[in-house]
């Protein structure tokens, strides 16, 4: 009986492994399939308004409608993905330039695909920070620049 009561007294030990912060893996903010919704939706809605502005619809205001619900769809689908606008001058220019370049009836009439562009942008560029990569370093050198 002393050998089965100092079994079950014996404390287990087995090696810890020591995590360091770089070893925890950052979540995503934007997942792969998530950033291939983006860009199909964002595709999307270029093409309607390309066909609509060569058809003569978009001309009347339509693809200017579709073209502000699209800067709300986009604005909320980020925010809910916690990719915020003021965070990077980076995202910042290419959240503003996208909505008034897609404006531009010109642009839709020639095939500018600019929501696609813009979302294939904003996915590189917040994949790249979530990563740590050149991207990333570039909007620390801004934070600290403006001493954020």
């Amino acid at each position: 009986m002393d050998g089965a009561e100092q079994n079950q007294k014996t404390v287990l030990r087995r090696p810890v492994r020591q995590y360091t912060q770089d070893d925890e893996k950052k979540p995503e903010r934007i997942k792969i399939w998530m950033a291939a919704c983006l860009i199909i939706v964002a595709f999307c809605i270029d093409l309607t308004e390309f066909v609509l502005e060569w058809l003569g619809i978009g001309i009347f205001g339509l693809s200017t409608l579709i073209s502000v619900c699209a800067t709300f769809i986009f604005a909320i689908w980020l925010k809910i993905l916690s990719v915020g606008f003021f965070n990077s001058p980076k995202r910042l220019a290419t959240s503003t330039l996208t909505p008034i370049l897609e404006m531009v009836p010109a642009l839709d009439a020639l095939g500018g695909f600019i929501w696609t562009l813009g979302m294939v942008l904003m996915v590189l560029m917040t994949r790249s920070e979530d990563k740590g990569g050149h991207l990333a370093q570039i909007g620390q050198v801004a934070k600290m620049a403006t001493g954020k």
